[in-house]
């Protein structure tokens, strides 16, 4: 992907709007951390004046992150929300990865004072997707799912590693300390 596959658009969507939410596909399929090329169209995106990145195709959770260019626009990076429902017919370690997801929780106001519109709340809600035998598919945030119920994930007949603690670690490794 080039920086003129992007500008035009950008360049578009700032000269219309207020606020500017770019969604890319981008990133490696079940990789949790950032590539090169991510971090690459990352700085573009910030400095042509994007506001708010929500990454989409790892199909697993890749950090977050607030961004300051020098000419003093911000932008908030989701690089990846992940999977919200999951279905993979993959097996082994790693396949667990695709069980989280994120909710991102983002609101935007104009600032009375400079007539901006910008993020004034920001919010990750991680989200795990219970598998029950056959095809029935729940999501729960992951404060609210128990180890009860990850014993009984049909994700375990593919990853028998699956467990809410496996969840909370992937967390950890992906988005540090909360």
């Amino acid at each position: 992907i080039t920086k003129n596959a992007y500008d035009h658009s950008i360049q578009k969507a700032e000269e219309i709007a207020d606020f500017t939410i770019l969604c890319p596909h981008w990133g490696r399929e079940f990789k949790i951390s950032v590539d090169e090329k991510q971090k690459a169209l990352t700085n573009m995106f910030l400095e042509e004046g994007v506001d708010l990145v929500l990454g989409t195709h790892p199909h697993v959770i890749e950090p977050i992150e607030w961004l300051t260019h020098e000419n003093g626009n911000k932008m908030l990076v989701y690089y990846s929300l992940g999977n919200f429902v999951n279905g993979t017919d993959s097996t082994g370690k790693g396949v667990s990865n695709r069980m989280v997801g994120c909710m991102a929780d983002v609101t935007i106001a104009r600032n009375v004072e400079t007539g901006k519109v910008e993020i004034v709340k920001d919010a990750a809600y991680p989200v795990v997707c219970h598998v029950a035998e056959g095809t029935e598919y729940t999501v729960y945030f992951l404060d609210d799912y128990t180890e009860e119920l990850a014993e009984k994930n049909f994700i375990r007949n593919q990853d028998p590693e699956f467990s809410k603690e496996l969840c909370e670690w992937i967390l950890l490794q992906v988005w540090g300390e909360q």
